[in-house]
């Protein structure tokens, strides 16, 4: 429809009937209004948790982000049937809901924070500060658009995010961790299993016979979906690359400095630094200063939270880097104190706080004349994505290939004004690969990807802001559906694949017969040996497999000492068959330093499941309702997907 308004607008008659019909439509708009028109009819809501709605636009939002950063991670294209397979969509589906819990929760507590506070947090978010080191506005509003919220979106969500954090803290920090329960996780982390193993390689099988065309369409009809074609898509995309303006870009050392405070701040250069602190919190600013006058005058703290009625465990805070204290002034504030010194009062989201400084953990951290030799290419980056000369070319682009394409023109003729050149790219799937096989090089890569399978043919589609810099424009020229293919085109991928498979079911029922020799009461030695194979002894834990891999370990510590059993080796490397031959586990000292760190560890996963228990309930409790036919279409799985 957009293509032929385009070509009705490059003729005069063209022109005077379209002012004619969008003259016919305003009129219409006075005389009868818009509301019906833009009134939602029904609930859009995915889910309900008392009274907090889940909105469809927010799980669609929330759903690609992660489906993106599942594509990241397998290095491909996840596709959205494979996402749903492996249940990305509940998931995301769960966590929206447990936050909508603990929103109802701070609703029915009356919690609030003020705008003036959300706004102070999150200018001190290293994210968001510039080359200065204070908050750089361009950058926020950079992240906005990538992120696809607008300013008061974000603030809410921040907000509510908050607020869920001090509820999440109020439950699970600080969780106790019995002796019992230290000693029994110990021992399940720390034991060891000795096993005596041998390999059942492919070549032990000799060669297997090659089936017959029965044989193979038979399997080829039982696994038809697995040599499915996917849709294929031609495109023509236009891009504008910070990296191919020709504007010279020099990486200086406050460059440098910025990207070294960042990845500090994060942890990236060694262990930050700690404080931990006690926390008393009175409601005005004068009792507060009241109460550091005394402190610091000889009044003992413990006697003070005696008086205020607060736990001393209740008051401190833990030891914290700067990022973990959940009130950026709070941590600037235990951040200025030397050990032991009582802070003056601090205003925070509940009160006016007094600290005192108990430790002082430094940390070790890679000096910035160490780093910096690693730090051009991420300061590079930061700088083509934020320069203001490069910003101002692509703005200039921009606004030359819109007014192009608002003149009726196609992409491949926006170009020209634009300077840019178009690409055709023929064929593409949503792994990136074209019918070859092959990756297919996209500007902007799993960005533009994404876009692409999220439109199609006659949508006028907004130019795509790229995480890096640069923006990226894309028709969709034509679609090839996904198809199930003949047996005849896939007649050599199938023989490779049954031969794969085959060759797995030979050595499992192999492996099988040799495991019941060795349980019958043949010696482990003397079965490997007759199987032409050399028996090993390995020792593995649940978290380091050694030689036989994660899959064969865990299968180790599936039996008991003294059973036998097989597992499947990765990559095709054939089958161990094993015999577990001692478990045993290490005791922990519960004052050692390992001691200590398991302790921690164990507590803050207590902590968080105390926190996923009380979500629970208080989805019990509110009512949690999902809405399927709403769910299904934000994720794009509607009936007929």
């Amino acid at each position: 429809m957009l293509d032929g308004i385009r070509k009705a607008a490059n003729n005069w008659l063209g022109r005077v009937v379209l002012t004619i019909i969008m003259g016919v439509l305003i009129l219409s708009f006075a005389i009868w209004g818009i509301g019906d028109m833009l009134r939602v009819q029904g609930s859009t809501a995915v889910a309900t948790v008392g009274k907090v709605n889940i909105d469809a636009e927010t799980m669609r939002r929330n759903y690609t982000s992660a489906l993106e950063d599942l594509s990241q991670r397998a290095k491909r294209r996840i596709t959205n049937d494979e996402a749903r397979a492996v249940g990305l969509d509940r998931q995301v589906l769960a966590r929206l809901v447990s936050e909508a819990a603990l929103d109802q929760k701070a609703r029915t507590l009356g919690l609030n924070l003020s705008e003036q506070d959300v706004a102070r947090i999150t200018m001190a978010e290293p994210t968001f500060k510039g080359a200065s080191g204070t908050f750089d506005r361009a950058l926020f509003y950079d992240a906005l658009r990538r992120i696809g919220v607008t300013e008061a979106g974000f603030f809410d969500e921040q907000r509510r995010s908050m607020m869920r954090r001090e509820i999440g803290q109020a439950i699970g920090a600080d969780a106790t961790v019995s002796q019992t329960l230290l000693d029994a996780a110990y021992r399940y982390v720390s034991e060891q299993r000795t096993v005596a193993s041998f390999v059942l390689s492919p070549a032990a099988l000799g060669e297997i016979a090659a089936p017959d065309d029965a044989t193979l369409k038979t399997y080829f009809d039982g696994h038809r979906s697995e040599f499915r074609a996917p849709e294929y898509r031609k495109v023509v995309v236009l891009s504008a690359l910070p990296r191919e303006l020709g504007i010279d870009l020099t990486v200086t050392d406050a460059d440098l400095r910025r990207v070294y405070d960042r990845g500090l701040a994060a942890g990236h250069f060694g262990t930050p630094a700690k404080r931990q602190v006690r926390q008393v919190l009175f409601p005005t600013e004068p009792e507060a200063m009241a109460a550091v006058l005394r402190l610091r005058t000889g009044t003992a703290m413990d006697a003070l939270l005696a008086e205020r009625k607060v736990k001393p465990e209740d008051a401190d805070l833990g030891l914290k880097t700067k990022r973990e204290f959940a009130d950026p002034a709070v941590a600037e504030a235990a951040f200025a104190l030397e050990e032991n010194a009582i802070s003056v009062p601090v205003k925070t989201a509940f009160g006016f706080a007094v600290l005192q400084l108990v430790k002082i953990d430094p940390g070790t951290e890679v000096p910035f004349e160490t780093a910096r030799q690693n730090l051009g290419d991420v300061a590079l980056a930061d700088k083509l994505r934020t320069d203001a000369r490069i910003q101002a070319r692509l703005d200039d682009i921009q606004k030359k290939v819109e007014e192009a394409k608002i003149a009726g023109k196609t992409l491949s003729e926006a170009a020209t004004p634009a300077g840019l050149k178009p690409v055709t790219i023929e064929a593409v799937d949503a792994a990136g690969k074209d019918k070859a096989g092959t990756a297919v090089a996209l500007p902007g890569g799993e960005e533009t990807l994404k876009a692409i399978f999220q439109s199609d043919i006659g949508l006028d589609n907004e130019a795509i802001r790229l995480r890096e810099g640069g923006l990226v424009w894309f028709e969709i020229a034509a679609v090839d559906a996904a198809r199930d293919r003949a047996f005849d085109e896939v007649k050599a991928e199938a023989m490779l694949k049954w031969r794969t498979d085959e060759t797995a079911r030979r050595l499992a029922a192999r492996a099988a017969d040799l495991v019941k020799a060795i349980e019958g009461g043949a010696s482990i030695e003397a079965v490997a040996k007759e199987a032409g194979a050399e028996m090993k002894t390995v020792t593995v834990t649940r978290q380091n497999g050694g030689e036989l891999g994660a899959t064969a370990a865990a299968q180790a510590f599936a039996v008991p000492a003294g059973k036998v059993t097989s597992a499947a080796l990765a990559g095709g490397q054939g089958r161990a068959v094993m015999q577990v031959t001692e478990a045993k586990a290490s005791p922990l000292d519960p004052a050692s330093a390992i001691g200590l760190q398991f302790r921690k560890q164990l507590s803050e996963q207590l902590g968080e499941d105390l926190v996923a228990q009380y979500i629970q309930r208080l989805q019990a409790d509110y009512g949690t309702t999902v809405h399927q036919k709403m769910f299904q279409n934000a994720i794009g799985a509607g009936s007929g997907s």
